[in-house]
């Protein structure tokens, strides 16, 4: 199962999140987050977890992701960081909280003012989203701009592939 959480801020985006991620892992299920909301520092905390470093960090951080996209978006070349496809066992420890079945993925904050806009941030969901492979349900957090939308195209074309039945999103 995947859902995408999406809201304006201040919905309840971070807590109905929580809640279907802690109900699911008090019925026995083991669920995976994958927190791509930019803004919102304290999911970790609601889903009593220790805060993962920025998932950004592991290719690099967003100067560097920010290179690739302007070395390849003008080529009109794929951005592609992920050649195969993911497990949770391939993501680094550093990057993966987990506890009791719950496990946190978190993409990236923007941490301070004037640090640019979250526009990487979104295309690394993208890349992540679509190369991770698990059977545990994921739950996506995510915010209403235009990454969103992204993340909703992918995991439609996602969850059709790979689930080969019935979901609804």
């Amino acid at each position: 199962m995947k859902t995408i959480i999406c809201g304006k801020g201040g919905s309840g985006k971070s807590t109905i999140t929580a809640l279907l991620a802690k109900t699911m892992t008090a019925r026995g299920h083991s669920v995976l987050v994958i927190d791509t909301d930019e803004s919102n520092q304290g999911l970790h905390r609601q889903l009593g977890l220790e805060a993962p470093d920025d998932f950004m960090e592991y290719i690099g951080g967003k100067q560097a992701f920010v290179q690739q996209m302007m070395e390849k978006m003008p080529k009109g070349e794929p951005l592609s960081l992920f050649e195969d496809d993911w497990s949770l066992a391939d993501v680094p420890e550093q990057y993966l909280s987990k506890q009791d079945g719950l496990g946190l993925i978190a993409i990236g904050k923007i941490h301070t003012f004037g640090e640019g806009c979250a526009c990487p941030l979104g295309a690394l969901s993208k890349n992540l989203i679509s190369r991770i492979t698990t059977r545990m349900p994921i739950i996506y957090l995510s915010t209403p701009k235009p990454e969103s939308n992204t993340l909703v195209a992918v995991l439609k074309r996602d969850v059709t592939r790979s689930c080969g039945r019935r979901a609804f999103i």
